[in-house]
């Protein structure tokens, strides 16, 4: 076993024999295959563009869909996963007869072994063979800013907004990750590349939900338990948040999210609904405690999730990308999903007990509410009552080192504006105030919400009217955990 996919890895250097998160060796062999054939399947049609013929629209969604189901904490279930690979092989079969120059494809565009064999080609296709460490290091890089995007583009799919142009990146990035024949700079090149398709895919995302649920408002989101009987939703998918909301409407049901979905409590479409009760719980880390505390159904929608206790195994469901085994998952139909054994559950279940702390978070400061106060912020800067704006953002973890976070805010003088995107939120102290009508810590949303962040300080330096962001008077404490932070 050799996987290095997040910050917790034994030593910081791969977990070898199991992962710090639990996950096994052929599970971890399996994803490696995954990512080897869709890198594949990427090579078939990055060269049927290149030969002006048509890839099919599947292609698209069984090579994004494929990496998102590699992605750190997102899928442990060995058969869902071999369901994965033979379904981008059965892809690569379809279009390999339509290549002219089939001589210029790498192996994983052409190999055909059934399940029997997958564990043993898998050993073959252990990511980063190569001995240059440069060479190892950019693929490694872009394996993982490829899979960050590849997670935000699945998101944006799932309410009806595509960009064409960024899968065809995605698909020609991972298969030059399989061309021995690329050095340095070419890869360079690649990697810068997939910093603007990464920008792109958070505004896609970012177009996608405000279209959905419209636009975030500032909101407290205050995490408590109510008395009612509820389901908890974690993850990032905030069309499966509504699609339960919708199908549990008058069920005497209450609805929390979860970790990142913390800022789903900002649309106004979402809470709109009288039974979304709000956020129960805190980071994706602190789940297996939350998840026994809450005694209701859980529905996992995405990445950054465990292998489950016993305690509550058989109320915790997975859907889409995401996947456990020995827990149930809820299929796609051709109409929705039907979340209906769920509720079912729900209920028959207890009220959640009363979460592990309750605090209020202050969110909802997407780029359009930080446009609104734009000027006054600015003015605050010139005349000193704001000194510095402090941007904290990124993936939590469960290294004690994370305290650096909540200890450099509590260091940080009262006048620094904090903005905050993802889960490191969770981190931070709960309300602190306020700065010039804004709240000293003021939450842009989940972690592709940095977009936000970004699209502000763009804003602020034409109001400021300097020449470089580096002249705005912002730093930035970014945190990592999987491939989505790192892109």
């Amino acid at each position: 076993m050799n996987c290095y996919q997040c910050q917790e890895t034994m030593g910081g250097k791969g977990c070898r024999r199991e992962g710090v998160c639990g996950k096994k060796a052929d599970v971890a062999a399996l994803q490696d295959l995954l990512v080897w054939t869709a890198g594949g399947l990427g090579a078939l049609t990055t060269q049927l563009r290149k030969e002006k013929k048509e890839v099919p629209q599947a292609a698209n969604r069984i090579f994004r869909e494929a990496l998102y189901v590699t992605m750190t904490n997102t899928n442990f279930d060995p058969a869902a996963i071999k369901d994965r690979i033979s379904e981008v092989q059965s892809c690569c079969r379809e279009l390999f007869p339509q290549i002219e120059k089939q001589e210029l494809l790498p192996e994983a565009s052409s190999w055909n072994g059934e399940a029997d064999v997958y564990a043993e080609k898998a050993r073959e296709a252990e990511p980063l063979p190569v001995e240059e460490e440069d060479i190892r290091s950019f693929r490694a890089f872009l394996t993982c800013s490829v899979k960050g995007i590849a997670s935000m583009l699945v998101l944006a799919a799932d309410l009806s907004e595509e960009d064409p142009d960024a899968d065809i990146f995605i698909q020609r990035a991972l298969a030059q990750t399989l061309d021995d024949s690329l050095r340095e700079g070419n890869l360079l090149a690649v990697v810068m590349e997939s910093g603007r398709y990464c920008v792109r895919a958070m505004d896609l995302l970012n177009r996608a939900r405000v279209n959905a649920f419209g636009t975030p408002e500032r909101t407290e989101i205050h995490v408590h338990a109510g008395s009612h009987p509820g389901i908890l939703v974690t993850g990032s998918n905030m069309q499966d948040l509504f699609l339960l909301l919708e199908q549990t409407k008058d069920a005497g049901i209450d609805i929390y999210t979860h970790g990142e979905l913390l800022c789903a409590g900002a649309y106004p479409k979402l809470k709109a609904y009288p039974h979304f009760a709000g956020h129960y719980g805190g980071s994706w880390q602190t789940q297996k405690e939350d998840f026994d505390r809450f005694h209701g159904p859980v529905l996992a929608t995405s990445d950054g999730i465990f292998l489950p206790r016993s305690s509550y195994r058989n109320r915790l469901y997975t859907t889409g990308c995401t996947g456990l085994p020995g827990c149930m998952h809820i299929p796609s139909g051709g109409t929705g999903k039907d979340f209906s054994v769920l509720i079912d559950q729900a209920k028959t279940c207890p009220a959640p007990e009363a979460p592990g702390k309750t605090v209020t978070y202050v969110t909802g400061f997407g780029h359009a509410e930080l446009f609104r106060q734009t000027e006054r912020i600015a003015e605050a800067l010139r005349e000193g009552s704001i000194s510095k704006i402090a941007v904290v953002a990124g993936d939590d973890g469960r290294v004690k080192k994370r305290a650096y976070y909540s200890d450099l805010i509590k260091a940080l003088p009262e006048d620094v504006l904090v903005l905050t995107a993802g889960s490191v939120q969770f981190r931070l102290p709960e309300k602190d105030g306020e700065l010039s009508g804004m709240p000293r810590l003021a939450g842009a949303g989940s972690l592709e919400d940095l977009y936000s962040v970004i699209q502000f300080a763009l804003r602020l330096r034409e109001v400021m009217g300097v020449d470089s962001l580096n002249q705005l008077p912002v730093f930035y404490s970014v945190s990592w955990h999987g491939q989505k932070a790192v892109s």
